[in-house]
């Protein structure tokens, strides 16, 4: 799995991707059951738009830098410390979970067969009979996979930590094993280079993802390719698996 945990940027993260609402509109329109379980919940952008009365939402993230971020919150979402790859190691209680999200690519940081078997067998375990998982992770972009690397460039700009910031990102992607690592700096309005980062990513193709559920005791029911539902495509920016228990 990648290393990264997000505790040296949470605060610079959350800033950019606070307002971003579309994947969670979409969790909002589809989630069944009263028991939820966002995996890579970060600072609890997804788990926030989720509660509601009757609803036990539970978010589990790696960083605890983002747990205290999503906690400081207080939104009536529950946040744990914890490995999506071992469930059984989290504070999660017993009861099955009607609905696990893993929102915004977290699961492409699972960059090997072993750590990709290992997520989903441990939510195989812990979905109702009914239960489905949602995996919400970006379409490759087949138009850009024969080029090896980019120089950076401005990839965000916003105000975090009370001054304007911007992200400038390159890419680096080894095609062969499906490896996007994405060089994040940033910097402040004077030019002060405020965090650097690496972000490396395992992507994923539509017909790699069915076998991966079918060989960890899940199917696919329904797939995506955006936030509207199309129909995936090679033109389209998402990859949105829907599975269910295959018992």
């Amino acid at each position: 799995m990648s290393e990264i945990t997000y505790d040296g940027f949470a605060e610079l993260y959350e800033a950019e991707f606070e307002g971003r609402d579309l994947d969670v509109l979409f969790y909002a329109r589809r989630v069944e059951g009263a028991r939820i379980l966002v995996l890579g919940c970060g600072a609890g952008r997804v788990p926030r738009g989720l509660v509601g009365p009757g609803r036990d939402i539970v978010g589990l993230d790696l960083s605890a830098k983002m747990l205290e971020l999503a906690t400081q919150r207080g939104d009536g979402a529950r946040y744990v410390l914890g490995d999506m790859r071992h469930l059984h190691a989290a504070d999660l209680g017993d009861a099955p979970f009607d609905e696990v999200l893993i929102p915004n690519a977290a699961f492409n940081f699972l960059l090997t067969r072993g750590d990709q078997r290992a997520c989903l067998e441990a939510v195989a375990k812990r979905l109702s009979p009914e239960g489905r998982l949602t995996l919400d992770m970006p379409m490759p972009d087949f138009a850009l996979w024969a080029t090896a690397s980019a120089p950076e460039r401005l990839a965000w700009e916003g105000v975090a930590e009370g001054r304007p910031v911007r992200r400038l990102r390159a890419t680096t992607r080894d095609r062969a094993h499906q490896r996007l690592d994405l060089h994040d700096r940033y910097v402040s309005d004077d030019g002060e280079t405020l965090h650097r980062a690496v972000l490396r990513l395992r992507l994923v193709l539509p017909n790699e993802a069915e076998w991966m559920m079918e060989g960890c005791g899940l199917y696919v029911e329904e797939m995506f390719g955006d936030y509207n539902q199309s129909p995936v495509s090679d033109t389209r920016p998402r990859l949105i698996i829907c599975a269910r228990r295959a018992e």
